[in-house]
C-alpha cells in the first residue's frame, strides 16, 4: 500500500480508524504538565510529510513507553493504523490550523525509514506577518509561528506569580525591521532558550518561535510560550536566510533599532502615491524565480539547488479611487489571502477552456485597503506599477485597531492552504472601479 498525504479532513467522522500508511518526519515533541508541574506520561508530536503538510499526533499514556522508544525527533517513519479525531469546536490553542489530529494506540505500526529521508523537509512553519498578530490576539483557537530578529534580550530571571509559585522567565523583543513585538518565555522554555542564547556565537540572533500564544499586554501584542512552543535560534531555514540578508542591507540595522512598536501608517490617495518623494523608498529582500538546470531546479540568482520549487501567483490589477487609478502587482501571498487557494488548487478547479480563471472575477468591484512597497523605480523613474505587501478587504483605518477587519480572509496563511503549486497565472484585471483606500508605511 502506497503512503498517503495528510488529506484527512474530508469525509471523516468524529473518530475514524484508518489503516492508511503515511510517510512522515517527526519535527516536534513535547509532554504536557499539570498545574502542579507533574509531567504526563502521554506526549504530543508534529509530523511532516513530503507535501510539506503537518499534522498533530497524540500518544496516550497507555502506549507512551512503547512509542517513546520507537519515535526519535528528526527521523522519518512509515506509520499505519491510527485514529483520526476531529477537534471539538471549543478546543483551544491548537498548534496547527487543521480540523483533525491523529491518535496512536497499541495497534499503531511504526517502521523507521532508512535512506529515503531527503524526500521530506527537515521542518515547516506557518508564519504570520507581525502586522497580523494584533488581529490574531483576539482569538484563542490557534497558536502562531513567528520569525524575527532579536532586538532586545533580558537574561533568565525568577519571579513569584499571583499564586505564590516561583517561575522562571525570559523577556525579549523581536523585530522584522518595521515593527517590534514583545516576547515572554516561561519555565522550561525560558531556561532552554537562555542556555542557547549564552552559547550562541552569531549575533544578532534570528529567532523562529513555533506555536506561540498571541495575547495583549498594555494594549501591545505579546507572544508567550506554552508547552508546545519550540524555539529555533539561527535555524537553517529560508526565512532566517532572508532576514540575515536584510541585516546586510545599507541602513536596515538603523531602521531595525529605530522601529516603533506602533509603526505610524499614513493613508494616501492614488494621486498622492504617484507623486511620492524619495523619503518613502523602502528596501526589502528579493524573491527570485527558479530555473531548470542540469535536471534540477536552481535559484535564478545564486544557482543554489531548490529541493521543493513551488509556483506562485503574480497578478497585475488596476485599482482606483476618486483621485485616479494606479496599477498594483500582487504576489503569491496576497492572492492566496483573497482567493483562499494555491495555484495547484486553482488549476484543479479550472477547465482547459478557461483562458482567464473565472475565480478572479469575484475579486472585481470590491473595496480593498492595501499596503504598498515604494521602490526607487517608482520615485525616480516614475514607474506606475506598485508592489502590494498587504491587502485586506473593505476600507480600514490602518492606525485604528478598533476598525481593523475581523473576517478570516485577511488571515489565511501558507500551511492552511494545502497543496503545492505546479502552475502560475500572469493576469491583468481591474480589481474595482469604486473608490478604494491606499496606504503605505512611512519610514
Amino acid at each position: 500500500m502506497a503512503a498517503t498525504s495528510f488529506d484527512l479532513n474530508s469525509n471523516c467522522a468524529r473518530v475514524d480508524v484508518l489503516r492508511k500508511r503515511i510517510k512522515v518526519r517527526v519535527v516536534r515533541y513535547w509532554k504536557g504538565v499539570t498545574k502542579l508541574g507533574v509531567v504526563f506520561k502521554s506526549f504530543n508530536i508534529i509530523l511532516l510529510d513530503n507535501m510539506n503538510d503537518r499534522i498533530h499526533a497524540f500518544v496516550p499514556g497507555n502506549c507512551s513507553d512503547l512509542m517513546d522508544d520507537k519515535l526519535v525527533l528528526g527521523r522519518c517513519y512509515v506509520i499505519q493504523i491510527f485514529q483520526v479525531l476531529r477537534y471539538k469546536i471549543d478546543d483551544k490553542f491548537r498548534c496547527l490550523r487543521s480540523d483533525v489530529q491523529l491518535i496512536f494506540s497499541s495497534e499503531t505500526r511504526i517502521k523507521a525509514i532508512d535512506g529515503d529521508e531527503n524526500s521530506i523537509e527537515n521542518n515547516a512553519f506557518d508564519f504570520y506577518d507581525h502586522s497580523e498578530l494584533y488581529e490574531l490576539s483576539k482569538q484563542t483557537t490557534y497558536l502562531a509561528d513567528v520569525v524575527g530578529i532579536i532586538k532586545q534580550y533580558e537574561p533568565l530571571a525568577t519571579l513569584v506569580n499571583k499564586h505564590g509559585d516561583a517561575q522562571r522567565q525570559v523577556k525579549l523583543v523581536i523585530t522584522d525591521g518595521k515593527s517590534s513585538i514583545n516576547v515572554t518565555f516561561w519555565d522550561a522554555c525560558a531556561e532552554n532558550f537562555d542556555q542557547e542564547m549564552n552559547e550562541l556565537k552569531e549575533r544578532p540572533a534570528i529567532l523562529i518561535i513555533a506555536s506561540s500564544r498571541v495575547g495583549l499586554w498594555n494594549e501591545e501584542v505579546d507572544l508567550s510560550s506554552v508547552r508546545g512552543t519550540q524555539c529555533y535560534l539561527n535555524y537553517d531555514h529560508y526565512s532566517v536566510v532572508q532576514l540575515r540578508r536584510k541585516l546586510d542591507q545599507v541602513g536596515f540595522k538603523e531602521q531595525m533599532y529605530a522601529a516603533d512598536r506602533h509603526g505610524k501608517v499614513e493613508l494616501l490617495s492614488a494621486a498622492t502615491i504617484r507623486d511620492l518623494g524619495p523619503e518613502y523608498i523602502m528596501v526589502i529582500s528579493a524573491h527570485f524565480l527558479v530555473e531548470l538546470a542540469r535536471d534540477v531546479w536552481c535559484c535564478g540568482s545564486c544557482n543554489r539547488i531548490v529541493s521543493f520549487p513551488d509556483n506562485r501567483y503574480k497578478v497585475i490589477a488596476v485599482a482606483s479611487d476618486d483621485t485616479g487609478a494606479i496599477e498594483l502587482l500582487l504576489g503569491d501571498q496576497q492572492i492566496r489571502t483573497l482567493l483562499g487557494m494555491r495555484v495547484m488548487q486553482l488549476l484543479k478547479q479550472s477547465t482547459e477552456e478557461e483562458d482567464f480563471p473565472l475565480v478572479f472575477k469575484s475579486l472585481t468591484k470590491q473595496k480593498y485597503t492595501v499596503k504598498l512597497l515604494i521602490k526607487e523605480i517608482n520615485v525616480v523613474n516614475k514607474a506606475t506599477i506598485y508592489w502590494v505587501t498587504t491587502i485586506c478587504k473593505d476600507f480600514i483605518d490602518p492606525n485604528s485597531h478598533l476598525e481593523q477587519p475581523h473576517d478570516s480572509d485577511c488571515r489565511l496563511t501558507s500551511q492552511k492552504l494545502r497543496g503545492n503549486g505546479t502552475g502560475g497565472h500572469h493576469v491583468k484585471e481591474e480589481i474595482h472601479k469604486k473608490p478604494t483606500s491606499l496606504f503605505v508605511r512611512t519610514a
